[in-house]
């Protein structure tokens, strides 16, 4: 590539970080150890991953972006990155509300010791940036719902995401564990997945995004389908995979187009 084509590239990667960390960015940069220690990687990290990847926003927005890479680094427990990045999401328009509902998502899809390490790193982002306000407890109606209104509200969910009324038919969960399909249906979709704090469609981008940088290609399967179902495009789907494979890896990525190639033959 020539050299004045790089400088462009690099100069676009510059403007884009600038859009996402805001004056964040030269503090950032003046303690990177990839701008101390290995030039290159710098510059490669601008020019590639800013300038070519994150610059996509007609593909996928800045802020969605952010969201994914934000799920990435909780998915594999990089705090020191992922304080960066909530910073980022905090610039970008996330509220400190929505950044707690992504990290209760993912402690059932990442795990508690993931959320709960994420949730020690956001609180030294909120307390740097001035939000110490205690967040209210999400409630919903007046009453603690009982276990099978909860139940019933989780199969409702369920059916939402991939479109498809409930058969009736045992899945395996339900079969080898019904105790877990019944927390699975109460909690991780009649409790978790409804509350309005963060919407349904940006809780499809978080678990694709966990599924792929875990290598979830089961699961993956099925949310990618509930993804589409809920109004992301296969283009997007596709960006998703793209802005993980800097932060999860590429084999991870590269296996993830092979589901999404078999997700996308089966839908019209």
């Amino acid at each position: 590539m020539p050299v004045n084509q790089r400088a462009k590239g690099f100069q676009k990667g510059v403007d884009v970080r600038r859009k996402i960390f805001g004056a964040e960015m030269e503090k950032a940069a003046s303690v990177s150890p990839s701008a101390q220690m290995f030039p290159e990687m710098w510059q490669l990290s601008n020019e590639v991953m800013f300038g070519r990847v994150w610059g996509r926003s007609r593909e996928l927005s800045l802020k969605n972006r952010s969201l994914i890479v934000v799920t990435t680094q909780i998915a594999l427990g990089k705090t020191d990155e992922l304080r960066s990045h909530l910073l980022g999401a905090l610039h970008l328009g996330w509220t400190k509300e929505q950044v707690l509902e992504v990290i209760l998502h993912m402690a059932y899809y990442a795990g508690w010791p993931a959320a709960v390490g994420a949730l020690r790193a956001s609180k030294t982002v909120f307390d740097e940036k001035g939000l110490t306000q205690p967040v209210k407890p999400y409630v919903k109606g007046k009453r603690k719902r009982a276990a099978d209104v909860l139940y019933q509200r989780g199969i409702a969910m369920r059916e939402r995401l991939s479109g498809v009324p409930s058969s009736g038919n045992k899945s395996t969960i339900e079969e080898v564990h019904p105790d877990m399909w019944r927390l699975t249906m109460e909690v991780v979709f009649g409790q978790v997945w409804p509350r309005r704090r963060l919407p349904v469609k940006s809780r499809c981008l978080v678990t694709v995004s966990c599924l792929v940088t875990l290598g979830r290609w089961d699961e993956l399967r099925i949310h990618m389908r509930n993804a589409l179902n809920v109004g992301w495009t296969k283009q997007q789907v596709r960006e998703v995979i793209l802005q993980c494979a800097f932060y999860a890896g590429w084999p991870a990525a590269r296996h993830s187009l092979t589901v999404a190639k078999e997700v996308f033959a089966q839908v019209l």
